[in-house]
């Protein structure tokens, strides 16, 4: 990959050209050819039929007319939310900012990496939440919160800036007040490669998109019929009032953004962030016809088996997925506070049948999201999904179309899935 890290298992690509048009011009009736002459034609012919392209050739961007990314989805564990331990919370925001610099110090032709959901996420009962101010450029200037986690926000900047990629932070704890009263976002931080914020992406519904100190109602932890009945209501509470506010302000978030490559190429991106892409219709309509070319999709408790999906979709087999792989991801979910009532046990129970039947099995990141974005046109026909999840420290890719967008080259690692990708 460019060389840029170490080679794991290489997807091999192969094509065959039909040559559907040739040149016409009018002639006369030829005389009808003897057995010999037509056997004599059909040897030539055959010698100057082209030979099947190398996959080199037919990947190259020139010949596909096709733009080049170098990505790096990471790995990396969630941050409990209801993590209470101050030292906890700062070793484990040094974790997910030291696998950045490895990744970038390991691969510095990087363009683009991306975190899960709560792979910054704090307690905000315990640091207060990080306050943003858009500065005459309309770039984002850190304005107040928590010093302990500003520090760290800041490195990653520099980091940014450093070797010229672009970040996307997902997700951290940011805070504002609405009327008066103080509340939180889940959000996530779009980073370029100058290291200027380019975008606070809010949550707009689900686990922890919005909640105040002491005021459990103030929330849009609602639900797809949840959210409709908030905005149908009338007359609304307060708390609703703020909740409906809240919740405008965070799909006006929810835009397509502009980032540039190391090499000059410029993308469209779009970040989404757990079960809104499945609750909210609002996200759609807002982005109608934006034709991104990479949609992101953030999840701290999404699908358990993405990276086994992409191996199995590139290689054919998924050796990895299996009872025992199960075990050993879900053993930290009570460590980050995401031990459900049963969920471990569901889990490894499920893994083996999943397992058998991963190729055919309905995903809603592969068919539902798609069928959304596609059916809106918020996405090319040739871009590309990229998905992660933190608790299950997943990474995929899945192509819109298969004949439109390709995975020249990847690497499965234990903290990141990284891949060289042409994008139409």
């Amino acid at each position: 990959m460019g060389g840029e890290f170490q080679k794991g298992e290489q997807l091999q690509l192969s094509f065959k050209i039909n040559l559907t048009t040739m040149p016409f011009e009018e002639f006369e009736k030829p005389p009808i050819p003897s057995e010999e002459e037509k056997e004599e034609v059909e040897e030539k012919v055959e010698e100057e039929i082209p030979k099947e392209e190398t996959p080199e050739s037919l990947t190259s961007p020139e010949k596909l007319r096709l733009k080049e990314v170098n990505l790096s989805a990471l790995r990396a564990r969630a941050i409990s939310r209801y993590q209470e331990n101050p030292d906890n919370i700062r070793e484990s925001a040094d974790q997910v900012m030291n696998l950045i610099k490895e990744r970038l110090e390991d691969s510095p032709n990087t363009d683009l990496i991306i975190t899960p959901e709560y792979s910054f996420y704090f307690n905000p009962d315990i640091f207060t939440p990080v306050q943003f101010q858009k500065n005459e450029e309309g770039k984002y200037e850190i304005a107040g919160g928590a010093e302990d986690i500003i520090e760290r926000l800041r490195h990653i900047q520099e980091l940014a800036r450093k070797y010229k990629s672009n970040i996307i932070l997902g997700t951290i704890s940011e805070g504002e007040e609405i009327d008066k009263i103080p509340v939180w976002y889940n959000s996530a931080i779009v980073i370029n490669n100058e290291g200027e914020i380019i975008q606070i992406r809010r949550k707009t519904s689900g686990s922890n998109a919005l909640e105040s100190p002491g005021n459990p109602k103030i929330t849009l932890m609602r639900g797809k019929e949840g959210l409709e009945t908030l905005k149908a209501t009338q007359p609304r509470t307060k708390e609703d009032e703020i909740s409906l506010k809240a919740y405008e302000k965070a799909v006006s978030t929810a835009k397509p953004i502009e980032i540039n490559t190391k090499s000059g190429e410029s993308f469209k991106i779009l970040v989404l962030i757990c079960g809104e892409s499945r609750e909210n219709e609002d996200l759609y309509q807002t982005n109608q016809n934006a034709e991104v070319d990479f949609v992101i999709q953030l999840s701290g408790e999404g699908d358990d088996f993405l990276t086994e999906t992409f191996e199995y979709q590139q290689t054919g087999t998924a050796a990895t997925i299996g009872k025992e792989k199960a075990q050993e991801r879900h053993k930290i979910a009570p460590e980050v506070g995401w031990d459900k009532p049963g969920m471990i046990k569901k889990s490894i129970e499920s893994a083996e049948e999943q397992a058998k039947r991963v190729q055919a099995r309905p995903q809603w990141i592969i068919n539902f999201l798609r069928e959304k974005l596609l059916a809106h046109k918020v996405i090319k026909p040739g871009g590309m999904i990229v998905a992660l999840d933190s608790v299950g420290q997943q990474a995929s890719y899945f192509p819109i179309s298969k004949e439109k967008a390709r995975i020249k080259d990847y690497e499965i690692r234990k903290d990141s899935l990284a891949a060289h990708l042409l994008v139409e």
